[in-house]
């Protein structure tokens, strides 16, 4: 993002195919180490992630990076046994750290 953030609102583009298992999360760290991932703070989920997915966050945590979590992959259209995940899109909605909404 920038700069830390408090997120209102997440709009995600998911593929249309139901559904996806995510979880959406935030922290202050851009690696993939176990203890960076470990310190990012849950702030929704969903078991029916498909198309337009709207996510309302009330946590008052802050960040620099948003993470869009896979728990579980939606199967694939027409291919029996495969799975797979899209985004298309991402629109977050918030206020800059310190700030209120």
């Amino acid at each position: 993002m920038g700069k830390q953030v408090r997120l209102s609102q997440l709009v995600v583009q998911f593929g249309s195919q139901c559904c996806a298992h995510v979880e959406i999360e935030i922290g202050n760290s851009n690696t993939s180490s176990t203890a960076a991932l470990a310190s990012f703070t849950p702030l929704q989920a969903s078991a029916t992630a498909a198309g337009r997915t709207v996510f309302t966050v009330t946590n008052q945590a802050v960040g620099r990076y948003v993470l869009i979590w896979f728990t579980n992959l939606p199967p694939m259209a027409g291919n029996p046994g495969r799975f797979e995940a899209l985004i298309d899109d991402i629109a977050a909605h918030g206020f800059t750290a310190g700030q209120s909404g």
